[in-house]
């Protein structure tokens, strides 16, 4: 489908003549509209164009005291108060075409399980409407955090805690056919204590040496998105909800100098007891098919391994070279519990799956980065930097499913089979790299000053670079070329574009 789509670029235009034509075209009589009673004639929308959004409300406050105890000791204390409505909900932006469009679910055949709002069945939604869902989600955060700061004539160290509270709630709008008596009004109350604590000591080896270290340990609450089994219909909360826990050390050197500046820094991070939720449509036999589940992961333990340098080396008085890598290992340690939780399940499922995760790269991020600069500085106050960069190790997130006994049995492969490395392989992004231009000049004219800035990113136009993406889970097979009809999802960068700014 990739090659398919560079090939014939207008396959990337919508069709929107035949769109509009299957709403003009399918005029019904809906009976009982909008619960009355009467029944309303005209053109039911097929295809429309939504609006999901995700609006909030947000009141913060915090204060802060700093006490230097004496010239060697201070203390810094904060307290931090937030309190939020996100307001969650879908809104028909335009019904092409059409006249209404009928809220229900149209992946449950049963009409009377497939009412959005039983409290306004059979409602037609016109321009600007809210349908499907509609909830709010209440969350407060008390947080109280402490640092203690030494000056030592060859020590700085830094020791510090945080203890805080989270809460949340949902508050549905809508009476779900599915959950009719726990998807309107208040769910209980999560509640969450957290915990977090810091330490860090720097030795300064001269004055322009220094080796340093920092360790944490934190205890952080569930997010708020991964917290529910289906957020948009059920105010049920998701089994086993516990807070997250990271383990994180580094140990650098920093080299300071006028013609030199170097800092190189090794880290690990251990995290545990993660969570994930995601909503996709699954038509895979593992599942039972056919419909949008949320798939729920928990004990999610990955770890963040790596090192990272930087260098800025002065060749003249107006030129210096800049030079960067960051080179990681970001892997799941763990297997994942996934409970797949479909629209339609009344109850939550009490087995989950095996996700066979272990050794799986984390997604989202490239873990190998470099990065070489040049840059001028002109007496004349014009400068210009010149940066490449090359990206590697980039991995899309990968299908759950895919790796479940309960896919692999639904679909009977054998280890002969030319698809198993395809089901089972996490998909990588091919390497990228990118070239940079940024520069400007400035004038003086008495005491006004004229700044001109301008930059060109993705010089070569490199339209191949792949900036994230990630595997479908829905699974069929073309039987005349026995190749997967669902590929991959990619993420590409910008080509060649710039910008140029002027102030006084």
């Amino acid at each position: 489908m990739d090659l398919l789509i560079r090939d014939n670029p207008d396959l990337l235009q919508t069709d929107w003549r035949t769109i509009y034509d299957a709403n003009d075209i399918h005029t019904v009589t809906v009976e009982n509209a909008n619960n009355t009673g009467q029944s309303v004639t005209g053109k039911l929308a097929q295809y429309i164009i939504e609006n999901q959004r995700s609006d909030s409300k947000q009141f913060s406050a915090a204060t802060e005291i700093d006490v230097p105890v004496n010239e060697r000791y201070t203390i810094l204390a904060r307290v931090d108060y937030t309190s939020s409505i996100m307001d969650n909900y879908k809104q028909i932006d335009d019904l092409l075409g059409a006249d209404f469009y009928l809220d229900i679910d149209k992946f449950i055949d049963d009409n009377s399980l497939a009412q959005s709002d039983l409290d306004h069945p059979n409602r037609l939604a016109t321009l600007e409407d809210r349908y499907g869902f509609n909830y709010e989600i209440n969350y407060n955060a008390l947080n109280l955090s402490i640092q203690n700061t030494w000056t030592l004539s060859r020590f700085d160290v830094q020791l510090g805690g945080e203890l805080g509270q989270r809460s949340f709630q949902r508050d549905g709008k809508y009476r779900n056919a599915i959950h009719p008596d726990d998807s309107k009004g208040l769910s209980e109350k999560s509640t969450f204590g957290t915990h977090a604590a810091k330490a860090g000591i720097t030795y300064k080896i001269s004055g322009r040496q220094y080796l340093f270290t920092n360790g944490m340990i934190q205890s952080r609450a569930p997010f708020i998105r991964y917290a529910y089994a289906a957020p948009r219909t059920w105010n049920q909360l998701v089994p086993n909800l516990t807070n997250e826990k990271i383990y994180g050390a580094e140990i650098g050197y920093i080299y300071t100098a006028p013609s030199l500046k170097a800092k190189i820094i090794g880290y690990l991070t251990d995290f545990k007891d993660g969570m994930d939720n995601t909503f996709f449509f699954d038509d895979s036999e593992a599942t039972g098919g056919q419909d949008f589940i949320n798939l729920v992961d928990q004990n999610i333990d990955k770890r963040h391994l790596g090192v990272e340098f930087a260098m800025d080396v002065k060749i003249m008085p107006t030129l210096n070279i800049t030079a960067g890598a960051a080179l990681g290992e970001y892997r799941y340690t763990s297997r994942f519990d996934a409970y797949v939780i479909n629209d339609d399940l009344e109850v939550l499922p009490t087995d989950p799956l095996t996700v066979y995760s272990k050794n799986f790269f984390v997604p989202g991020t490239p873990q190998t980065a470099l990065a070489l600069g040049l840059n001028y500085r002109s007496p004349d106050f014009w400068f210009l930097n010149i940066t490449g960069s090359f990206y590697d190790d980039l991995y899309l997130d990968f299908s759950r499913i895919r790796r479940t006994q309960e896919f692999f049995d639904a679909i009977q492969i054998i280890e002969t089979d030319p698809l198993l490395d395809f089901i089972v392989r996490q998909t990588k992004a091919p390497s990228s790299y990118a070239l940079d231009i940024f520069g400007g000049k400035s004038w003086r004219f008495g005491n006004k000053f004229l700044y001109l800035n301008v930059g060109i990113n993705n010089i070569l136009n490199d339209k191949s670079r792949v900036t994230g993406g990630y595997e479908q889970s829905r699974w069929r097979v073309n039987q005349s070329t026995n190749k997967p009809i669902f590929g991959a999802r990619y993420f590409y960068g910008y080509g060649r574009n710039y910008f140029a700014q002027l102030s006084l």
